[in-house]
């Protein structure tokens, strides 16, 4: 994939087309419902996996539980892992707990489960101090929603403002990257110990440095020199009907037609979706590579059940601005001509595009970071 410069997004990501020359339809498409059968995953369902590594984390609103992508690279497939430890949502307060408990609109709170006084080190201080924990029935109790948030109600807390599944990963200490292994249903760390060679010679250079240090050093060392699996991916990019050559289809909007989507994946295997227009009807293209399949279809709505399937067998999608434009188009576009939600592979935040199966990396979002 090239990565082009920002100012030649437009160019890059959109062949506009002549509105004269045209034969793509532009009116939105009204939402007619689609009973879509939700597409059955591949997940492995055993219990006990030998090697899996972790790759993502969420939380599951319906489960009210954290759950964890693992991918096992024998099998090329994620297996969805729910935690089984009860840990819940909870943020802190330097109120006593029979302060807090004096608070009508915290006491009553429907999504409350519990105060404990619990201690904590103080980094500025540089020292232990006693604090009470609030813990939650689900996250948006702690905070997120309008009104009636606990961190809302309360003038001052601590940790309510990070993301659950991120608070989820730091208090079990678990590592992306890592890998894990799976017997019967708990979830437990494979100790990676680098070769000892690779491990003396890092060593040897810090041999300096205070004890303290020196654990950091073994520590780091194990993550960076842990192999990496090789993860079965897929590379995605669409082309979307313009009716304006100077104007960019809003991904929110999705009011045009996509007209054509391009597959290639690790296997070697590269595919183009190409949606038909009046004149296509009869024509063949040869193509060049000439190992690139091309697929023609009458139907917009089938060629987004082409995409979807895809969406659902790939662990790995990367996108070249898929945050802000493919995934989410996809997404909307799917939505105005009638797809139900849950048949929808794609997740939609404020920032970014997840995927229900696998996990998305958008490479202009990771090449705009500047220490990359």
């Amino acid at each position: 994939m090239t990565i082009q410069p920002l100012e030649r997004f437009t160019e890059m990501k959109l062949k506009t087309i002549n509105k004269s020359n045209s034969n793509y339809e532009t009116e939105s498409h009204k939402r007619v419902k689609r009973k879509e059968k939700k597409p059955v995953l591949k997940m492995i369902k055993s219990e006990n996996i030998a090697k899996a590594y972790a790759i993502s984390t969420n939380y599951d609103g319906k489960k009210r539980v954290a759950y964890l992508k693992l991918y096992i690279p024998k099998r090329q497939r994620i297996h969805f892992w729910y935690d089984n430890t009860d840990h819940l949502p909870y943020c802190l307060s330097d109120l006593s707990k029979t302060e807090l408990e004096n608070i009508g609109a915290l006491k009553n709170h429907p999504g409350l489960t519990r105060i404990e006084t619990v201690r904590k080190y103080d980094l500025l201080q540089d020292k232990e101090v006693t604090m009470s924990k609030i813990i939650a029935k689900d996250p948006l109790t702690i905070g997120g929603r309008s009104t009636r948030a606990i961190r809302e109600i309360l003038q001052k807390t601590w940790e309510a403002k990070i993301r659950y599944y991120s608070c989820y990963i730091y208090d079990k200490q678990l590592i992306m990257g890592m890998p894990y292994k799976v017997k019967d249903g708990k979830l437990s760390a494979i100790d990676y110990v680098p070769p000892e060679d690779v491990l003396r010679n890092i060593q040897s250079i810090f041999k300096d440095e205070p004890k303290e240090f020196k654990a950091y050093i073994t520590h780091w060392t194990k993550l960076l020199q842990c192999p990496v699996p090789n993860i079965q991916r897929l590379a995605l990019d669409i082309e979307v009907y313009s009716p304006k050559e100077d104007i960019i289809p809003d991904p929110n909007e999705a009011n045009n037609p996509i007209i054509a989507t391009s597959f290639i994946d690790t296997d070697g295997t590269k595919r183009v979706l190409v949606l038909k227009n009046k004149e296509d009807t009869n024509k063949e293209v040869k193509t060049n590579p000439s190992d690139v399949k091309v697929e023609y279809y009458n139907d917009e709505v089938e060629l987004i059940k082409e995409i979807f399937k895809v969406l659902w067998i790939y662990p790995l999608i990367l996108t070249f601005n898929g945050d802000d434009f493919d995934l989410r188009y996809i997404y909307h576009r799917a939505e105005n001509l009638g797809f139900q939600k849950s048949g929808i592979p794609i997740i939609l935040g404020s920032r970014f595009a997840l995927l229900k199966y696998g996990i998305h990396i958008d490479l202009y979002r990771f090449f705009f970071n500047r220490s990359i």
